[in-house]
């Protein structure tokens, strides 16, 4: 399966909204929507996206879709938020999907990062804002193999792991 995982854009401070319901800066949005159009140019085409409950992120996989031009409803997983451990996400959220040859998941630091590492098996940076991180994922059983990141600050998907963070 292409994996890719993604964290959120830049949300507003807490000012006052609890932590599940701040929503993405202006910048985070655009940030977002032009992740979504970098994914769409480097050849991403997704069977579903499935993301954190958080506002931030739901917010910014609608975005995404739609720099992608992704036409399917996005799938809403209390796994992906960001107290929840990566082997959780793995079976809860990874083996239900299996059957998909492209998924793309958004939701927060550390659990990225976690998972990230723990799809590897090996160290990984935690992923910056507004990255995308693209990786073949057979099973729970053999390591993913890292592709390459992308992030709207990149003209072009970056081969390099240390791009992530």
């Amino acid at each position: 399966m292409d994996l890719l995982l993604v964290r959120h854009a830049k949300a507003t401070e807490h000012g006052g909204i609890a932590d599940p319901y701040r929503p993405l800066t202006s910048k985070g949005r655009a940030d977002a929507q032009a992740l979504g159009k970098g994914l769409r140019k480097a050849g991403v085409e997704l069977a579903a996206i499935v993301t954190s409950p958080l506002v931030r992120a739901v917010e910014t996989a609608e975005l995404l879709a739609v720099g992608l031009h992704y036409h399917e409803g996005l799938t809403v997983a209390p796994e992906l938020a960001p107290s929840h451990l990566p082997h959780i996400v793995v079976d809860e959220v990874l083996v239900r999907h299996a059957e998909f040859d492209s998924l793309a998941l958004v939701g927060h630091e550390p659990l990225l990062g976690l998972l990230l590492r723990h799809l590897l098996q090996d160290y990984a940076p935690p992923l910056r804002k507004s990255t995308a991180v693209r990786l073949r994922w057979e099973s729970p059983e053999e390591p993913a193999r890292f592709v390459w990141v992308l992030r709207p600050d990149l003209d072009e998907p970056s081969t390099r792991l240390d791009d992530v963070g």
